[in-house]
């Protein structure tokens, strides 16, 4: 009898345990929920910040390639003087 009565035990006590798994587990589902939506409107938020700096970049490489041509321009300017 008391084999029983423990193994009961035992079960009842496991049977605990997978309760607080299933709210564990639906706690980290909402977490999760949660991070995604926060997820994409970051992503949303990075794309216009993308073009920006891809505006920024292409700016500043005709600027420094008009510099040189310009850099150019006047050594040769100098030169010929």
């Amino acid at each position: 009898m008391d084999d029983v009565k423990m193994v009961i035990d035992k079960l009842e006590t496991m049977d605990k345990r997978l309760d607080s798994i299933d709210i564990t587990l639906v706690k980290q589902a909402k977490d999760l929920e949660y991070h995604i939506k926060r997820t994409d409107i970051l992503q949303e938020m990075v794309v216009p910040m993308q073009e920006h700096v891809s505006l920024v970049n292409t700016t500043m490489k005709v600027l420094m390639a008009l510099g040189g041509l310009i850099g150019f321009i006047a050594t040769i300017y100098v030169a010929i003087k």
